[in-house]
């Protein structure tokens, strides 16, 4: 996680994705932004959501291979730090239809 995210792997961190709950149009929706390295081509950044921590987890956005994110809760991209892209996503279940959802960013190098 510490590689495809950019930090450094000898130091401890809370520099990791955190759920939100955002206004997108007129509902609310669990989202969460995290740093994306175009540069690394061996990573797939897929962000999940689901109905419990135990699953089963549905992919609503993923970037592999160093390539645009895309996917029905992917919200758009923008410039970081160091040539890194800031990746926004939410789920596309609104938080009123949700009686609690959950949300995580799975890295798989």
């Amino acid at each position: 996680m510490k590689y495809a995210l950019g930090l450094d792997p000898n130091l401890p961190t809370s520099a990791v994705p955190q759920g939100v709950v955002k206004t997108y149009g007129s509902d609310q929706y669990l989202g969460f932004t995290f740093g994306r390295d175009p540069a690394k081509t061996d990573v797939i950044y897929e962000a999940q959501v689901a109905d419990s921590p135990a699953g089963p987890w549905t992919t609503i956005a993923s970037s592999a291979g160093g390539a645009v994110t895309s996917g029905e809760g992917f919200v758009g991209e923008s410039a970081g730090p160091g040539g890194t892209v800031n990746v926004e996503v939410h789920d596309t279940v609104p938080m009123s239809s949700a009686g609690r959802r959950f949300i995580r960013l799975q890295v798989t190098r």
